[in-house]
Formats: C-alpha cells, structure tokens, sequence
C-alpha cells in the first residue's frame, strides 16, 4: 500500500529537521504515541490505535538509513503487535522543500505491508485509518511549531 502526499510546515527546512527528529516533540505529536526513544538515528516506541474495532499495541522501530540534512530522509519502519498476530513493515522518502515564505513543504512517499488480522480489514479501512492520523500529525506539528515561536 502506497501512502503519498505533501504538507507545508511554518519552519524553515533546518528547524523543521530538528523537531521532526527529536524524539520528545514525536512523542507528543505522533497520534497514538505511548514511548519513544532515539538512539542516533534508530527510534524505538510504543504506538496505541484503535482500527474497525481492534485495538493494536504496536512495538515500532524506526531506521533512518539514508539522509542528506536538512533536504531528505528515508526511513525503514517495522511494527509488531504480538496480542492480534499482526505486523507493518515499510518505507519512507520524506524531502523538505523550502518554501519562498520560510516555511517547508514536506513530501512523502511511503510504502507499507501488512500481515496477520491487521492485514484482513483491508487496504482501504487501513489507508483512511492513515491518512486521517496523518492529518493529525501534521496538525499537532503544527500547533507545536506554533506554540515554539510563542515562547522564543
């Protein structure tokens, strides 16, 4: 399943690095998010969602494995849920465009499987679920970038 889309962000690409790496800011923005720890670009947590009436507690890790500061990132991403017997495994491509406002316009191409219950809802169940916690992300990055610039 492909998930691909774009969000302009009001921070310059620098700044929009950092808080979107750092492990306590994902923490609070990240739906669902329980933990979360960095280990230089290694992001181990826990993730609570409710999907069609199935509660998933997923151990996720997160593998930076390619980057080029502050342009772009890629990422490999592996999700377990031993209660339901389901895993997500997936890809990302996230650049960060600057924008002529001093904002940066991020652009993302995922790529996800899904096996065990979680996989028999359904890719379109699963991608609304997605996109509408994407969209909430998004928001809370916002909202945080804002409350950031509140306080400088």
């Amino acid at each position: 399943m492909e998930i691909n889309g774009e969000q302009t962000i009001g921070q310059e690409p620098e700044q929009l690095w950092e808080t979107l790496l750092d492990a306590k800011t994902l923490e609070e923005t990240i739906p669902g998010a329980k933990t979360l720890e960095r280990n230089g670009d290694h992001y181990e947590g826990t993730l609570e969602r409710g999907l069609a009436g199935i509660s998933l507690t997923l151990s996720a890790d997160v593998e930076i494995v390619d980057k080029e500061e502050p342009n772009w990132l890629e990422c490999e991403i592996e999700a377990i849920d031993n209660t339901i017997n389901s895993r997500v495994n997936g890809t990302a491509h996230v650049d960060f465009e600057a924008t002529n406002d001093g904002e940066t316009n991020l652009v993302y191409k995922t790529e996800f499987d899904f096996s065990g219950k979680l996989a028999s809802l359904g890719s379109r169940i699963i991608k609304r679920k997605v996109n509408k916690d994407l969209n909430t992300f998004f928001t809370n990055v916002e909202e945080y970038v804002e409350s950031q610039e509140a306080h400088a």
